[in-house]
Parts: structure tokens; sequence; C-alpha cells
């Protein structure tokens, strides 16, 4: 997976770029579909789920980290800006909406309550927190979703650019993935969770897609060339 152009952002043309932000806008509503239906059922739950292990009442409180947190959006975002046709973004279209979609049904069958306390918190830090409880909810906790959009989009990106980007954006994806726990919004269960998703959905996801690419791929050159061919055919037969 490569920008295809040498470099590392740009913006797409045309007919790629609103495909693109088409991919972009079907999985911000799906994500959102599915991440609210998953909530839905686990606050009528009958029975939720506590993970979290005796020792993770050390883990510090930062709220400040919040900011961090946040930043899984436009991280995803980038995504086509680096991948400027839809031919190139559709693997991480696809991977990212399999991990959507397998962490839905886990919300729904298996949901969680976050065992951290509840915190009143003031001033900028506050604001932040207050943000990110309202956009992750209450109960999708196993697996992080944002430790698995993360990881796979870092995956993803890596290639695009040189060690400086490689290490960039690594770096990114592991402060979203330490701001999960210092933020008190996830367990160390959702977060290994929510890894163990991301390897398995980039070891499988991307050899099918491009499977699927090269079929359909070598039937539309076929077809092209079936037309071609009964064109010239038909223009022997006038002559």
């Amino acid at each position: 997976m490569t920008g295809g152009d040498g470099r590392i952002l740009g913006l797409p043309r045309g007919a790629a770029l609103r495909g693109n932000l088409l991919l972009a806008c079907v999985f911000a509503a799906y994500f959102c579909t599915v991440y609210w239906t998953g909530n839905f059922v686990a606050v009528h739950a009958a029975h939720r789920f506590h993970v979290a292990l005796p020792f993770e009442t050390l883990i510090p409180f930062v709220p400040s980290t919040a900011a961090v947190y946040l930043t899984i959006t436009p991280l995803l975002w980038l995504a086509p800006f680096i991948f400027r046709t839809p031919k190139r973004l559709l693997p991480l279209f696809v991977m990212l909406s399999t991990e959507v979609t397998i962490a839905g049904i886990a919300f729904c069958l298996f949901p969680v309550e976050l065992s951290f306390p509840a915190r009143n918190i003031a001033g900028i830090a506050g604001t932040l927190m207050g943000l990110t409880r309202a956009i992750v909810l209450e109960y999708n906790c196993v697996p992080s979703l944002h430790v698995a959009l993360a990881l796979t989009a870092a995956w993803a990106y890596q290639g695009v650019g040189e060690w400086h980007w490689r290490a960039f954006i690594w770096s990114w994806a592991a402060a979203i993935t330490a701001s999960t726990l210092l933020a008190h919004q996830h367990h160390l269960a959702d977060l290994a969770a929510g890894a163990a998703l991301s390897a398995v959905t980039v070891r499988y996801v991307p050899p099918r897609v491009q499977e699927w690419l090269r079929i359909r791929s070598e039937g539309a050159l076929r077809r092209s060339s079936g037309g071609a061919r009964g064109a010239q055919e038909s223009v022997g037969g006038v002559t």
C-alpha cells in the first residue's frame, strides 16, 4: 500500500477525490451506527461485565491525555489524502470496517462496564474529558476500537514514507493507545483485544481485497478486449 506518487500527503482530484470522500463518509456513518447500537444494547443489558485487573487501580489518571485520545479522528482522516485513489484506499476501508463489525458484535454480546471511578475535572482538561466521554459513550470497551483502528492505520500508513515517517506514525498510534489507559477510558483487556483484532485484520483482510481487485480488473480487461474484438469483427463484416 503506497501513496502512489512518492508524496506522503496530497489532494486527490476529480473522480478520485469524490470516491475517497465517499468511502470516508460511508465508514464514518457505519462506525457511528454500529458504535451507537452497541452502546444501546449494553445500556439495556441485564448484566454488564467487569474486566479490570486488580492492579489497574494503580494506573495514574492523566486527564490531559484526553487531547491525544481525541486525535484518532484526524489520524483516520489522513487516509483519503495518503491513498489518493479509491483503489488504494479500499484495503484500509475494508480493514477498518471489518474491525468495526467484529467489535460491534462483541459490544452486543459482551457488554463491559469501566471499573475506574467517575471523576469531576475542572478547566481545559475537564472540557476535554467531557468531550471524550460524550464521544466514546459508556460501555463499548472490549475490544478497544481506538487501539484497533489506530494500529491498523499506522500499519497501513507506514509504507508511504521513510523511517522518520514510520517512527512518527507509530509513535502517534502508541500515544493514542497509552491515552486510552491514562484517560481511564479502557482497561488492559480492552487494549489487548483491540491489538489482537488489528493483528488478525491486517494479516487476513488485505490479501483478500487485493485478490478481489485483481479478479475485478481482469474481468474488466476481458470485457474490454471482447468488446474491441466484436467491434473489429463488425467492421470487417461491413467491409
